[in-house]
């Protein structure tokens, strides 16, 4: 069988791994075209020619969105290529090159991307009245909802062209770099390399990411320079999250949950997926402390809150689903470790146990990180009577909800995959 037709019959074979990829190629589609729509929207200040969008804010927070948007997809792709990993050892095994691992991913991305691009623009073209009009009554104005603006289309058109450019050398840089025995494990090892050139002290972590808290509760107001704060609190989590934090698990689970079958567990699958995940907790911290400050600085210019607001929830809807998604994947990797652990005497119950203490060490830290710089923020805002009490408890309390439903939703996910087949 030719490399084509065997990438395409375990596409649509197994088409659920590369369910969330093609959906996320779909909805990063659509918030291109509405968020650059947007910008060119004269409604929201934006701009018609290409100097105007130069100083635009609708252009700001739209790039802003939509480099989002697409970071968030080059997630989605890595994990697909993780699960596409066995895929790619067997046409290895079979006499492939590189030549031929690279036109593997190559079709099924091509599929994919022709499945999911012109979908995503025709949703965003039907989603973008349904939003103009919601707003349009709110701000008490008249006009075309249906408009399309030019500078819009061509902004899109650049920002999927470099996007699917992208995907292709990422996918043939893999297909290039990947020895048979990677493959092989890729979707099983538990080991994160440090690749660190140098190595700072864990305290250097600490420092660098509350010591910008410190500053935003201990100076005036400046809500411009809290994204520069932000963004070193963003480097502060790299490190935590890839280096300190790991260590910091390991030690608790020698010390204090050798003996507690359940905790030993949880807390090594916990510390793995930490690591893991580590780029989808360092893009949170920055993208709502940064969509915080922004929501401060014109929480009294209607046309630009409403686009704030839409941004808000596109991206914690974008996050949270990518969170699932992580979740998914980890689980589908844990599955005969689960199934060995079941041979060993473990009920459902204790599996349900040990993927509830994981969930729930997974949600303190996505939601709690990023939520210190939030309220950080928001606290120093409303002392100042920048932004109303009510106005900053109902955005914290949305941003909890939404991470909240992911975490259960993980949950159940989670436990559905590591228990398929179950005896008892």
């Amino acid at each position: 069988m030719g490399t084509f037709k065997l990438a395409v019959k375990l596409l649509f074979k197994d088409f659920n791994k590369s369910a969330f990829y093609c959906g996320s190629l779909l909805f990063s589609s659509a918030v291109i075209f509405v968020f650059f729509n947007m910008m060119a929207n004269p409604v929201y200040g934006g701009a018609t020619t290409f100097a105007e969008s130069a100083n635009s804010f609708g252009s700001s927070l739209s790039i802003i969105v939509v480099i989002i948007a697409m970071v968030m997809v080059f997630f989605a792709n890595s994990f697909y290529l993780i699960s596409k990993s066995k895929e790619l050892a067997i046409t290895t095994i079979s006499g492939g090159n590189v030549l031929s691992l690279a036109g593997f991913l190559f079709t099924q991305n091509a599929i994919i991307m022709l499945i999911a691009i012109p979908l995503g623009l025709t949703i965003g073209y039907f989603i973008n009245p349904v939003i103009n009009t919601a707003v349009y009554d709110v701000m008490g104005v008249s006009a075309n909802s249906w408009a399309i603006y030019p500078i819009g289309i061509i902004y899109t058109i650049i920002s999927i062209t470099t996007e699917t450019v992208w995907i292709v050398l990422i996918d043939t840089g893999y297909a290039y770099r990947s020895e048979l025995n990677d493959l092989l494990t890729a979707e099983r090892t538990m080991k994160v390399k440090d690749e660190r050139t140098m190595k700072f002290p864990s305290l250097v972590y600490y420092i660098l990411f509350f010591g910008p808290l410190v500053l935003i509760l201990s100076n005036k107001v400046l809500v411009d320079v809290y994204v520069f704060y932000a963004l070193i609190g963003s480097c502060g989590v790299i490190g935590i999250m890839k280096f300190s934090l790991p260590k910091i698990l390991s030690w608790f689970q020698n010390r204090f949950c050798l003996a507690k079958k359940h905790m030993l567990i949880a807390i090594g699958n916990l510390n793995h997926s930490l690591k893991q995940s580590s780029s989808l907790i360092i893009v949170n911290v920055a993208t709502f402390s940064f969509l915080a400050c922004y929501l401060c600085n014109f929480f009294n210019q209607t046309n630009y809150l409403v686009m704030i607001l839409m941004a808000c929830g596109v991206l914690s809807f974008l996050m949270a689903v990518s969170f699932v998604y992580k979740i998914m994947i980890e689980a589908s990797a844990r599955i005969a470790s689960f199934k060995h652990l079941r041979m060993l005497g473990y009920i459902s119950k204790d599996i349900k146990k040990i993927v509830r203490i994981e969930i729930i060490g997974l949600g303190i830290v996505i939601i709690g990180l990023p939520l210190l710089y939030i309220v950080a923020i928001f606290y120093k805002s409303v002392e100042a009577s920048i932004i109303s009490f009510s106005f900053a408890l109902s955005i914290i309390l949305g941003y909890i909800a939404v991470f909240l439903v992911s975490c259960v939703i993980s949950y159940f996910v989670y436990c559905n995959l590591v228990m398929k087949g179950r005896g008892r």
